[in-house]
C-alpha cells in the first residue's frame, strides 16, 4: 500500500471513543508497572523512518553515538507517581473533577492510579468534587468519575457528539443531545401497556418526565419486568420509592447547581467582554466623542438616537478575544465613521424638533401679516419666509434650548420688508425659468414677465381628472397668479399622496432639503415650486406669439396692459375642432394655450393629438362670441355652491348672487362692480369648475376640402 494510501486509510478511521464504562473505578493489580503499551511499541521498533539517509554505526573514534533530545517538557512528570501515597492525595484533592477526568485519559499508570477502588482513590474524587461550589456529592448509585462525566463532559452519552443541544437529564443519569433525547422519549404502545400494569401509582407519579420531551416510558418498561422478576413485590417496591425518590431529590439539586453554574459561566465571559468593551468605550472618550456617548447614554429619547458604538458589529465580534492595542487601532476608524454618523443624526433630529416647534409660532406671525393685506393680494407662503436670513438666525441661536413665541418679537416690526425681500427672491426665481431664447433683447428684470407672451404650466394632479377627459396639468398660468397657485406651495393636492423624500427637492443643500421635508410631512406646505411643478411653456409662448403677429401686435413688446380683455379681447377660431353639428369654435387670445393643452396636446388621455391651425376672428361674429361667452362665465360665477369669487372689502368668499347680497347688507353699498366683487386669485378648482373659455359659434362653416373631425379621427 502507497503511503498516501495508509494516510487516507488512518484518516477514515474512527477515533476511540470513551464509554461510561471505562469510568466504573475497579480493582486494579498495584504491582503493575503502569507503562504504556503503545509508548513500548514505538521505542522499540528499528523501522527506519522515510525521508531519512541511513547512516554509518557509530564508533569510538569517528562517529559518537548522537544524545538523544527531549522536545519541551515531556517526560519530566514521569516519577510524579513514585511519590508517596499521602503527598499526592493532598496534590490531587486540590484538582477539580475535570481535571482529574483528563488525566485518566493520558497515560495507563494515571488511569490505573485514579481509577483503582481503593480508600485512597475515592478520597481524591470525592475531595476533588467537593470543590466545586454548590455540587452535590456523588450519589450512591454512580461512581465519581462517572458521575464527573455526567456533570461536566458535554458529549451525547448514545451517539457520542458534541453539539449545543446536548442537554443533561439528571434523574437518568444521562447526557442526550435532541435527535437521541427524541428517539429515547419516544411514545411506545407497549412500554404504555406494561406502565399500567404496575400496581402501586405512587410509582407511577416518579416516572422520569422531561417538559420537552414527555415522559420516558421505557423507564416504566423497565419497571414492569424488574417488579415480576422479584420474589418480594412489596420490598421491591417500597426500595424502588425509596430510591426513586432519593434520585429526584438529587436531580433537583444537580438542576439547580448546573443552572447556577451556566449563569456564573455566561456572566462570567459577559464580564471579560464588558472589560474589553470598556477598553474600546474608553478609547473613543479619549478622541474626543465623550459628548456624544453621553448622549446616548442619557435618558433622553430624542439624543439617543443610532446604535451605541459598544453594541456595533464590529466591535461585538472584536470583544470574544482580547482587545488588544491592534484590536483597538484597527477599530479606531471605522468607530468614528459610526460616531460622526450618529452625530450628524441627532443634529437632524435636534433640527427637526426646533422646525416643527418654531413653524407654527412663525405661522401666526405671518397670518397676522395676511390678514392686514387687501384681497386678492400676492403674498409668499410661509415656508419661503422660514428660510429667509433673519427666521434662520432666530433659530440658529435657540438650537438645543428651544424657541418661544416672544423670540420672534425681534422680525415682528419689520416683517412687511422681509416678505418683500422673499417677494424680490421668488420673482428671480420664476424669471430663472424662462429661457434665454424667450426674453426679448433688452428686456430685463420684471419687464419679461409682464410680456403677454410668457406663459407657465403646472403639473397638477388631481382626483377629478381621473374621470375627466382632459390631461394632467394646467397651462395658461401667468406672472403674479402663479405664485398663489395651491400646487406650487402644497404638498396635499387631491390625489396626490406620494411618499416625499429628500430627493423630492432637488436643487437645494442637505440641510435645507431636510428642513423642507419636515416641514412637508408635518405642515403639507413647502417653498414654492420647491418639487419643480412649475415649468416655462415654450409651445404656449409660440403660440401666443402667432396670435399677437395675427393681430397685428409685436410680441416682443406687447404686455397684458396693452392686451384687450373682455368686451374687447382678440377672438380666435381653432379650425380643427369646428363641428358641423355644432359650430365654430370660438375663445378669446388668452385661452389658446389652454385649449391646446387640454385637447392637442401630445399627451395622454386627450381625445385628439392633432395640429391647431388657428385665425382671427372679426366684425360681429367676434362681438357676438364674446357676448355669449360672457354670459356663460356670469352664469357659471353666480351658480350655487361656486366659491370661487371674493369680497373685495372684507375677503368673504362665495359666488356673484351670495356676495353681491352680502355686500349690500353688510357694506352698505347701492351699486355692486368689479371693483367690489372679483375673481379669487388664491382659488383653485377642478378643470370642470373653471371658467367657460370657448363657444360653438352658429352658424358652422362647411370646408369641402377638408376632412371634417370625425373622418380624421377614423382616418387616424
Amino acid at each position: 500500500m502507497r503511503r498516501s494510501s495508509r494516510v487516507a486509510c488512518k484518516k477514515s478511521q474512527p477515533s476511540e471513543q470513551i464509554s461510561e464504562e471505562d469510568y466504573q473505578m475497579e480493582e486494579i493489580n498495584p504491582n503493575h508497572d503502569g507503562s504504556d503499551a503503545d509508548e513500548q511499541e514505538s521505542s522499540s521498533t528499528t523501522r527506519k523512518r522515510r525521508g531519512t539517509k541511513r547512516k554509518n554505526a557509530p564508533t569510538k573514534a569517528g562517529n559518537p553515538a548522537p544524545k538523544k533530545r527531549v522536545r519541551g517538557t515531556r517526560g519530566l512528570l514521569k516519577g510524579l507517581l513514585d511519590m508517596p501515597m499521602d503527598i499526592l492525595v493532598e496534590i490531587f484533592g486540590h484538582l477539580n473533577p475535570l481535571d482529574l477526568l483528563h488525566l485518566t485519559r493520558t497515560t495507563k499508570a494515571f488511569r490505573e492510579f485514579l481509577l483503582v477502588k481503593n480508600a485512597d482513590s475515592h478520597a481524591i474524587w470525592k475531595e476533588s468534587i467537593a470543590n466545586v461550589p454548590g455540587l452535590p456529592p456523588c450519589p450512591e448509585d454512580m461512581s465519581e468519575p462517572r458521575y464527573t462525566h455526567l456533570a461536566f463532559v458535554n458529549i451525547c452519552h448514545k451517539c457520542d457528539k458534541k453539539a449545543t443541544s446536548v442537554q443533561v437529564f439528571w434523574y437518568l443519569r444521562l447526557r442526550l443531545c435532541k435527535q437521541c433525547a427524541e428517539q429515547d422519549f419516544e411514545y411506545r404502545y407497549w412500554d404504555l401497556e406494561l406502565i399500567e400494569q404496575l400496581p402501586f401509582q405512587p410509582l407511577l407519579d416518579l416516572l422520569p418526565y422531561d417538559s420537552d420531551f414527555g415522559t420516558h416510558y421505557g423507564t416504566g418498561g423497565q419497571w414492569y419486568h424488574e417488579y415480576h422478576k422479584a420474589e418480594d413485590k412489596k420490598a421491591w417496591l417500597d426500595n424502588k420509592v425509596a430510591t426513586q425518590k432519593r434520585l429526584r431529590a438529587h436531580a433537583e439539586k444537580c438542576k439547580i447547581w448546573l443552572t447556577q453554574r451556566e449563569e456564573a459561566i455566561r456572566a462570567s465571559k459577559l464580564s471579560v467582554i464588558a472589560a474589553r468593551k470598556a477598553r474600546i468605550l474608553d478609547n473613543l472618550k479619549r478622541l474626543g466623542w465623550s459628548e456624544e456617548i453621553a448622549f446616548l447614554e442619557g435618558t433622553d429619547e430624542d439624543l439617543r438616537q443610532g446604535v451605541h458604538p459598544l453594541e456595533h458589529p464590529a466591535v461585538v465580534k472584536a470583544s470574544r478575544k482580547a482587545a488588544t492595542d491592534r484590536v483597538v487601532s484597527e477599530l479606531e476608524p471605522l468607530l468614528v465613521e459610526h460616531m460622526q454618523g450618529i452625530k450628524k443624526g441627532r443634529l437632524r433630529n435636534e433640527r427637526a424638533n426646533l422646525v416643527r416647534k418654531s413653524f407654527p409660532i412663525l405661522q401666526d406671525v405671518h397670518q397676522t401679516y395676511v390678514d392686514s393685506l387687501p384681497a386678492n393680494s400676492i403674498y409668499p407662503s410661509v415656508a419661503d419666509v422660514f428660510f429667509h436670513p433673519d427666521v434662520q438666525e432666530i433659530l440658529n441661536s435657540h438650537l438645543g434650548t428651544g424657541v418661544k413665541s416672544e423670540d420672534f418679537d425681534v422680525i415682528r416690526p419689520h416683517y412687511r420688508e422681509i416678505v418683500s425681500q422673499v417677494m424680490a427672491e421668488l420673482e428671480n426665481q420664476v424669471i430663472a425659468l424662462i429661457p434665454s431664447s424667450c426674453i426679448p433683447e433688452g428686456c430685463n428684470g420684471s419687464e419679461v414677465l409682464q410680456l403677454s407672451t410668457i406663459t407657465f404650466t403646472c403639473e397638477c394632479k388631481d382626483l377629478s381628472r381621473s374621470r375627466s377627459r382632459y390631461p394632467e396639468g394646467v397651462a395658461g398660468l401667468r406672472y403674479p397668479e402663479i405664485l398663489a397657485h395651491r400646487c406650487a406651495t402644497t404638498t396635499r393636492t387631491r390625489g396626490y399622496d406620494s411618499p416625499l423624500q429628500s430627493s423630492s427637492f432637488l436643487g437645494f443643500e442637505d440641510d435645507i432639503c431636510q428642513d423642507l421635508l419636515t416641514i412637508a410631512t408635518q405642515f403639507g406646505i413647502t417653498r414654492w415650486n420647491a418639487m419643480r411643478k412649475i415649468q416655462f411653456h415654450e409651445e404656449g409662448f409660440q403660440i401666443l406669439s402667432d396670435a399677437l403677429k395675427m393681430c397685428g401686435r409685436d410680441p416682443t413688446t406687447t404686455t397684458l396692459a396693452n392686451m384687450e380683455s373682455g368686451s374687447e379681447a382678440p377672438m380666435f377660431e381653432c379650425l380643427t375642432c369646428d363641428d358641423k353639428y355644432e359650430g365654430r369654435l370660438i375663445m378669446p387670445w388668452d385661452a389658446l394655450v389652454s385649449h391646446k393643452w387640454d385637447t392637442h396636446s401630445q399627451r395622454k388621455n386627450t381625445i385628439t393629438t392633432k395640429d391647431m391651425p388657428f385665425c382671427l376672428v372679426n366684425g360681429t361674429d367676434a362681438a357676438l362670441a364674446r357676448a355669449r361667452l360672457l354670459e356663460d362665465q356670469q352664469r357659471h360665477e353666480a351658480a350655487r355652491g361656486f366659491t370661487g369669487m371674493i369680497c373685495m372689502h372684507c375677503k368673504e368668499t362665495g359666488n356673484t348672487t351670495d356676495l353681491a347680497e352680502h355686500a349690500l347688507e353688510k357694506h352698505n353699498l347701492s351699486r355692486i362692480t368689479e371693483k367690489d366683487i372679483a375673481r379669487n386669485v388664491g382659488h383653485n378648482t377642478s378643470k370642470e369648475d373653471e371658467r367657460p373659455f370657448t363657444y360653438y359659434l352658429w352658424t358652422p362653416i362647411i370646408r369641402p376640402h377638408e376632412p371634417d373631425f370625425d373622418s380624421q379621427q377614423d382616418m387616424a
